[in-house]
């Protein structure tokens, strides 16, 4: 779907180096929908690689909201799922841009077009890097069903969840020392709140 020769040659290099292939035969197993990480010829991966091993790959933050990215980007069907779940769940700067420009995308025309968010970013360099080498992880994750993307997703808001009641816990030891209690009873009246969420989530 990558119109731009020069990213689309980088994407295939990115592609070569993971898995441990020559760049002819990634392309070729890119041109033939990406096969199943088993192409024939020398350097060749010497196993299949795991789709959910690949996504559980996404255990920090940053990789978590790159991955939903990837995936969203491979699977356009799957984007009306994040859209509705996904609220402020993104910490890493350059991944909320990469998502606000994919929400904007599709509330313009309900589908995504991966050439034109590369194109938006061409004057971001970390952003193309980034994106030309999460290209990789979605030819992997391209059957991952629904139930194992909302799993994701979960992960993802209960991750941002724990990242506020860790800022909550620092207000509370701040306000205490303070010796200000109507600050500490809303901090913990706050805490309460996201402990329930927490605990609801599973």
């Amino acid at each position: 779907h990558i119109r731009d020769e020069i990213l689309r040659q980088r994407l295939i290099r990115v592609y070569a180096e993971g898995f441990g292939l020559s760049p002819s035969a990634a392309e070729r197993m890119l041109k033939s929908g990406g096969g199943d990480g088993t192409a024939g010829g020398e350097g060749q991966a010497k196993e299949p690689v795991s789709r959910t091993a690949a996504l559980l790959l996404g255990e920090g933050q940053k990789r978590m909201e790159w991955t939903v990215i990837g995936v969203v980007l491979a699977r356009a069907d799957l984007m009306a799922t994040a859209y509705a779940q996904i609220e402020d769940d993104f910490s890493d700067a350059e991944a909320r841009m990469v998502w606000d420009a994919l929400t904007a995308q599709y509330e313009r025309r309900h589908e995504l077009d991966a050439g034109e968010i590369l194109t938006a970013f061409a004057d971001h360099p970390a952003v193309i890097d980034r994106l030309t080498q999460i290209q990789v992880k979605p030819l992997l994750e391209a059957n991952l069903d629904l139930q194992g993307f909302k799993d994701l997703l979960l992960r993802l808001r209960r991750s941002r969840l724990k990242r506020q009641v860790d800022d909550l816990h620092t207000r509370l030891k701040n306000a205490e020392e303070a010796h200000d209690r109507q600050e500490v009873k809303k901090i913990l009246d706050e805490d309460r709140v996201l402990q329930k969420i927490l605990s609801s989530m599973g």
